[in-house]
């Protein structure tokens, strides 16, 4: 079982740097499709000349990864360039040779390496890459299709800058990518098939809500049995802020609870709970958010503020937050993510008021029937 540090298949419908809990940086043309898409309901395109979609995954010396890419127009004549890891000169290239139409990988003053996998328009093609990032030498390895490259070989590269993009350097490629994982240990590599799936809150927790104080957004007052929480926390895309839970007066000690959808047999590599938060206003106020993995909050994951130290959540347009959820003693299952749960509340300064917009847990995922064909495969 990998030790991810992100996963994402999109499937929470939004692409936005607000509070950088989707993205860190968005530059040029992209977007979500809905249309053109590996599996679930979203991929991410990014095409034209210097266009990206970036995340902050960690500035470290060993960095490995999968994804899937879809080209769906060729890029120019020559090698161009569909993802970067790193930054400035101290990055890793993922090249595409357009002319012969492989996918390799280069260190920044090296000399790319190609694995033999010719590639066709509007086809997924899964890549698993390692960048090494070190002194005197750095090291970069790939597949495609679990088609291994050489080693590419190049200069000293720290690490120093902590991004991943999907890329676009040519005004004629048009890149569709999805199902993205991210892990900092090198015997991750390859992390191998997977997909991303979102599970929506679903279902009835154990809140402690008050009175006028837990409320919905019309102010009725949340309750587990006749008002319960999860119906205005599972709209998709998460941008979705026409419903929404919030505190409407402190109470340090109240909240809503809400489990997710459940999810069905299948090999489980890592799961991110995401956010979308905002406020009655940009005064200061305080909440927090806090995902259990066993449903005795003794412990707890924080994705914004914890109930001893809380977070602002005093923003005028949603915002987002997400976190990599701790790998549970023996390891992820199946009944690991169904027991998640999910808490929110706890506020001590309700100024401007704080909301809960929508909520989703993505899991890393390989249903059981594609691990059977898998292992049936080798």
């Amino acid at each position: 079982m990998p030790t991810l540090v992100y996963n994402t298949g999109f499937e929470h419908g939004t692409l936005s740097t607000n509070g950088e809990g989707l993205a860190t940086s968005l530059v040029g043309n992209y977007e979500l499709s809905s249309t053109i898409k590996r599996t679930g309901n979203y991929a991410v395109r990014v095409y034209g000349a210097w266009s990206y979609v970036a995340m902050n995954i960690g500035a470290v010396s060993t960095r490995v990864g999968r994804f899937y890419v879809l080209f769906h127009s060729w890029p120019a004549s020559g090698t161009t360039h569909f993802g970067v890891v790193g930054g400035g000169t101290d990055l890793f290239w993922l090249t595409f040779d357009s002319d012969n139409k492989k996918i390799g990988i280069k260190t920044y003053g090296g000399t790319a390496s190609y694995a033999d996998v010719v590639c066709s328009l509007d086809t997924w093609y899964r890549v698993d890459f390692k960048c090494v990032f070190g002194s005197p030498t750095s090291t970069g390895d790939i597949q495609v299709n679990g088609t291994a490259a050489t080693q590419a070989t190049g200069e000293a590269l720290s690490g120093s800058d902590d991004s991943f993009r999907f890329f676009s350097d040519s005004a004629d490629a048009d890149y569709y990518f999805d199902d993205l994982a991210y892990s900092h240990t090198a015997d991750d590599y390859p992390i191998g098939p997977g997909q991303g799936i979102g599970l929506s809150p679903s279902g009835t927790g154990t809140s402690n809500t008050g009175t006028n104080i837990i409320e919905d957004n019309t102010g009725g007052d949340i309750n587990d049995s006749t008002n319960p929480p999860a119906q205005y926390l599972d709209d998709v895309p998460i941008s979705t802020a026409t419903d929404y839970i919030k505190q409407s007066a402190v109470g340090t000690g109240n909240y809503f609870e809400t489990p997710f959808a459940s999810i069905g047999p299948g090999t489980i590599k890592g799961a991110r709970a995401i956010l979308a938060y905002r406020a009655s206003g940009e005064s200061g106020d305080q909440g927090a958010c806090i995902v259990s993995r066993d449903g005795s909050f003794d412990t707890y994951d924080e994705i914004w503020g914890n109930p001893t130290t809380r977070a602002d959540y005093s923003e005028s347009s949603v915002f987002y937050k997400s976190k990599q959820l701790s790998i549970p003693t023996g390891g992820w299952s199946r009944d690991a993510v169904n027991a998640l749960k999910v808490r929110g509340g706890y506020s001590n300064d309700v100024e401007d008021v704080p909301y809960w917009v929508n909520l989703m847990i993505e899991v890393d995922y390989i249903p059981m029937l594609d691990y059977i064909r898998l292992r049936h495969m080798k």
